[in-house]
């Protein structure tokens, strides 16, 4: 399968050094958008382990400490990562219950 954006490849190393700075500012909204970004970035990179790791770790922060728009979002990316894994019962269900936050 092609990807539909050749000329957009996530460089893992731009990644780490947002999601590096976003700790060391220590503000957990920068992280949680941070996470939301490089999800962005991988998902159109069909990089589907590295979405659904950042996607587990925004879920994580928004959590704890109430962001529901980066709550909604981890479950729509972490569903997709799913159903990309042939976990498409499990995937659908994780995006519907974003979308119904």
């Amino acid at each position: 399968m092609s990807k539909p954006f050749r000329y957009v490849h996530a460089n893992p190393t731009r990644i780490f050094e947002h999601g590096a700075l976003s700790e060391q500012m220590g503000n957990p909204f920068h992280i949680a958008h941070a996470n939301n970004f490089a999800c962005w970035l991988y998902q159109l990179d069909r990089n589907v382990l590295q979405v659904r790791y950042h996607a587990q770790k925004m879920i994580s922060i928004s959590q704890t400490l109430d962001f529901p728009f980066y709550l909604a979002l981890g479950y729509m990316l972490e569903g997709w990562a799913r159903a990309q894994q042939g976990e498409l019962t499990e995937g659908i269900a994780e995006i519907e219950n974003g979308l119904s936050l």
